[in-house]
């Protein structure tokens, strides 16, 4: 995607396009030009009407510089309008890039989604399985079977847990047998 710069004007103009630089170049120029003849002219209206020259030497030079002023306005038209297009086809890309971006956010913000989901799933299952697994070695000894031992292998408290509860149904059982 080609870049924006400042050329030496201080105007913005897309990088990599010359023809437009050089359009716009041209038009500050023009404007520089016209600026250059109509300043006098109105120069020379001010220190008239200060002066107090008559009004119809006034309305003279006012007369000569309304076609200048005219030009002065054409050419700052056309510099606008290429000003307009430059930032049209600029926002365009801006738009585009937004676009790009936000299309990225989602993409990151579903797989995130799904991530977090997984390590939910796997952490949840990762707590009820143990207890499960104890909770049906208990239900057998209700049911009356001393010789139920939990098969969970496991280094943190649920296999502490079951380490315990095997224990504990050892002494049981030794205890009724005699």
């Amino acid at each position: 995607a080609e870049k924006a710069e400042a050329d030496a004007s201080g105007i913005i103009v897309r990088k990599g396009d010359p023809e437009l630089v050089a359009a716009i170049n041209q038009a500050l120029a023009d404007i520089k030009a016209v600026e250059s003849r109509t300043l006098p002219l109105l120069d020379s209206v001010v220190a008239g009407t200060r002066d107090g020259v008559k009004q119809q030497g006034v309305m003279e030079v006012v007369n000569a510089a309304r076609p200048e002023f005219s030009e002065w306005l054409r050419v700052i038209n056309v510099f606008i309008d290429m000003q307009e297009e430059t930032n049209k086809t600029m926002g365009a890309e801006a738009r585009s890039v937004a676009a790009t971006f936000n299309t990225w956010m989602i993409a990151f913000g579903v797989c995130a989604v799904v991530f977090g989901g997984c390590f939910a799933w796997f952490l949840v299952r990762s707590i009820s399985n143990p207890i499960f697994e104890l909770k049906q070695a208990f239900a057998k000894v209700a049911e009356g079977d001393l010789r139920t031992r939990s098969t969970l292998d496991r280094r943190d408290e649920f296999g502490q847990l079951a380490e315990s509860f095997n224990v504990l149904m050892t002494r049981m059982h030794d205890a009724i047998r005699g």
